[in-house]
């Protein structure tokens, strides 16, 4: 009975972790939203972190290679150590786009363990629905091509 109890509360203790993690990025990427003025045209942010979990990294950087013309997308690049580098990786000027906002101010940095991960953040009217993200893990990339 005793083992039951403690797998109960370590059950416990874990998913109400995730929980406020959610709810953290949450109010963070609102706030987020708020400081930065984003038309509300835009019906995905997909955040690209230029450090974190490399092979997600390089699946966010094919992502915008591949959708920098869809203007219902805000890319923000956010700690790209080389915007010169990107850009040749990509073959796409990032200064002549609209739809790219190049982070410097870190105003997007998610304050949780997923900052290494590009993120989805999907937006009616300007405020957000829902947001997921690109992990060994988690499809949120894939997801999101699926919609467009």
């Amino acid at each position: 009975m005793k083992i039951i109890l403690k797998v109960f509360f370590l059950f416990l203790l874990f998913s109400s972790c995730g929980d406020n993690d959610t709810k953290k990025e949450m109010e963070f990427l609102t706030n987020a939203i708020n400081q930065v003025p984003i038309d509300d045209h835009y019906k995905w942010i997909v955040i690209l972190p230029g450090i974190g979990c490399r092979g997600c990294i390089q699946e966010g950087e094919y992502f915008l290679k591949s959708h920098i013309e869809n203007n219902e997308i805000l890319f923000v690049l956010l700690k790209t150590p080389s915007l010169k580098i990107l850009q040749q990786k990509t073959g796409v000027n990032l200064n002549a786009r609209q739809n790219v906002l190049i982070d410097k101010k870190l105003i997007f940095n998610i304050p949780t363990q997923n900052n290494i991960y590009p993120c989805v953040v999907s937006l009616k009217d300007g405020r957000i629905v829902s947001h997921s993200f690109q992990s060994p893990g988690t499809t949120a990339l894939y997801d999101l091509e699926k919609q467009l």
